[in-house]
């Protein structure tokens, strides 16, 4: 077993291993400390997803942003481009499930949106760094999406949403990984 899949392990177990308590908790931290970000307030269009296997939450700062009538958007499985995502409108319009047993919105219906039209993007995340740097699942979906944005003026805020446990002192990333803007967990 290499490191990196011994350490996404670790870590994905750390955070499967916190109560659902102290997970809503996490999430409730998470968004009072987005609360008094002027980049959160001042966007209109944010992409998030569905957490699962003990993600952070991201429900909360979905639950606000609609009450401030904030578009939001979910990851969808680019039908045509392998480990590619689009972004579609997260709306009243019911949720299918993709080949993963995933939810996301229904492409036919919705249309994705140009990500440099998105002003935040919360990522989720395995391990991740002080250096912004994170580690996903491993197929590399959201660094082979954001690739060609990296260095657009317009892109939006690349955030990575975790709990604290899931931090680790150094990850050497590969060329193509993409470093996040911020990340946030309950403690930061």
């Amino acid at each position: 077993m290499t490191i990196s899949k011994q350490l996404r392990q670790e870590k994905r177990q750390a955070r499967r291993d916190l109560s659902p308590i102290i997970q809503r908790q996490h999430a409730k931290q998470v968004l009072n400390q987005l609360k008094k970000q002027i980049f959160f307030r001042k966007s209109r269009h944010i992409a998030l997803y569905l957490a699962s296997d003990g993600e952070l939450n991201p429900n909360e700062i979905a639950r606000f942003a609609r009450k401030y009538h904030k578009k939001l958007y979910l990851p969808v499985l680019h039908p045509f481009k392998p480990y590619h995502l689009w972004f579609c409108e997260w709306n009243q319009s019911p949720l299918k499930l993709n080949r993963f047993k995933i939810l996301e919105p229904n492409s036919r219906n919705n249309p994705p949106i140009s990500l440099i039209h998105l002003d935040l993007l919360f990522i989720p995340l395995t391990v991740f760094d002080q250096n912004h740097h994170r580690m996903g699942m491993g197929c590399g979906y959201y660094d082979r999406t954001l690739t060609s944005i990296r260095s657009h003026p317009l892109r939006p805020r690349f955030i990575g949403l975790a709990h604290a446990c899931q931090a680790t002192e150094q990850i050497n990333p590969q060329p193509w990984d993409i470093p996040l803007d911020q990340i946030i967990t309950e403690l930061t």
